[in-house]
């Protein structure tokens, strides 16, 4: 037996393999997207292994590589002012001047007086009276004779001072008793009220309805009662 076992052993040890084992197949690469493996174990592009046409190539943009368009420039400034002077149409009208004493008329005695605003003896003084003359800084005035009261040194004075203030000058007043020959500014109210309520009562008595209540009831308007209203 132990001949047989070394016999055995030399064998083992003298035998000698015709070739060498083949290596083993390395793993197929991972494919990549978009491809898929070929018989060989590589990837091709999907559309070629479909036997489509391989796609034409992408054209570049338009305008790549040109020359950036320049920037547009900055909206111009608005011109600063030069100070011009001011267009004299568009300027505020002046404020009306004071009347010349000498220059006054019975119309613009009545229109000044109004414009006073006077009130007690001095609006009464200046409203019952009526221009003679204008010379200078003197006025000529006429004052009826149904108000003689009225000349007091105190309304006087008042009626120089608010005179003085409108006119811008200092004036002096010779009042005479009489028959004014020209409308003085309280006879010019009392005929504006007049004619106001006149045309008041005319329209009351127009209206379809007072006349209705005058006819069946047999009232009436009395203009006394009617006053205007503006």
């Amino acid at each position: 037996p132990r001949l047989g076992f070394e016999m055995t052993v030399l064998r083992m040890l003298a035998f000698t393999p015709d070739a060498e084992a083949e290596p083993a197949p390395a793993p197929p690469a991972a494919a990549r997207p978009g491809s898929v493996p070929d018989g060989g174990g590589r990837s091709v592009p999907a559309a070629r292994a479909k036997g489509a046409p391989a796609s034409a190539p992408v054209p570049a943009a338009a305008g790549a590589g040109a020359a950036p368009a320049p920037a547009a420039p900055p909206p111009a400034s608005a011109p600063k002012a030069t100070g011009a002077p001011p267009d004299p149409a568009s300027a505020p009208e002046a404020a009306d001047a004071p009347p010349d004493p000498a220059s006054l008329t019975p119309q613009g005695w009545r229109d000044l007086v109004a414009g006073l605003g006077l009130s007690g003896l001095e609006g009464e003084l200046a409203s019952n009276t009526s221009l003679v003359e204008a010379y200078g800084r003197r006025l000529k005035l006429t004052l009826d004779s149904a108000h003689a009261q009225l000349i007091a040194p105190r309304a006087r004075e008042r009626l120089q001072d608010a005179l003085a203030a409108r006119l811008g000058v200092r004036v002096e007043l010779d009042i005479a008793l009489g028959a004014p020959d020209r409308e003085t500014p309280a006879a010019k109210r009392e005929r504006d009220e007049t004619r106001r309520r006149q045309a008041a009562v005319r329209a009351i008595e127009g209206d379809p309805g007072v006349r209705a209540l005058c006819e069946t009831f047999g009232a009436r308007v009395d203009p006394a009662l009617v006053q205007p209203v503006d």
